[in-house]
């Protein structure tokens, strides 16, 4: 773990995970400003799980823990929208956090390292899963190094996957260990095989 800073938070209806990407498209004014400002300065914001409420508004409940979120590629429309991609970092804590008064949040950050953790042998048909279908269709493949002997790395790229729920995504983010994470996964990965005849769906 690492001291505390404060960041600009952005609750979202979806999941980043660390060393994954997402595209957004920004119109709120406090969303531009914030991300405006990233980009002068080279700092990063969190992506935050909604729990209840909207992405658009002031009356959400986001969770505890995000993700840390820098921008990797950026362009402004004619209409005054901002298209960003963004790339997970560390996955971290969210603390106290305050409101201003164009309605961004503010919250202490409490940045969190995933312990490395080796794929134990009863996942580790996840991982193999992974890779062919990584193998099989490039486009779907994120860039090289693939960590696919790390559970925490297998266990977040088969989150952004999977059908999932964003409530199953969030407890995959805020699980404390990879064996744990990965546990989830193959309860959701074994449900859907099953239903498909033992097809993997990509």
């Amino acid at each position: 773990m690492s001291g505390i800073k404060k960041l600009g938070v952005f609750p979202l209806g979806t999941v980043l995970f660390p060393s994954g990407s997402l595209p957004l498209r920004i119109f709120e004014p406090r969303y531009i400003d914030l991300l405006s400002s990233c980009l002068r300065n080279q700092e990063s914001f969190v992506i935050a799980p909604l729990l209840a409420g909207s992405e658009v508004g002031n009356v959400q409940t986001f969770s505890e823990f995000g993700t840390t979120a820098s921008i990797a590629e950026w362009d402004k429309s004619p209409d005054g929208l901002l298209h960003i991609v963004v790339t997970g970092g560390q996955r971290c804590r969210l603390k106290d956090h305050e409101r201003q008064t164009d309605g961004l949040v503010l919250a202490g950050v409490e940045l969190l390292v995933d312990s490395p953790s080796s794929m134990p042998n009863d996942y580790q048909h996840l991982a193999d899963s992974l890779e062919f279908i990584f193998r099989s269709h490039p486009e779907l493949a994120p860039a090289k190094p693939w960590h696919l002997t790390d559970a925490n790395w297998v266990s977040y790229r088969w989150a952004e996957r999977l059908p999932l729920t964003s409530q199953s995504r969030e407890q995959v983010l805020s699980a404390d260990t990879g064996e744990e994470k990965l546990e989830l996964i193959n309860k959701n990965w074994t449900a859907l095989t099953r239903d498909s005849g033992g097809a993997t769906r990509h």
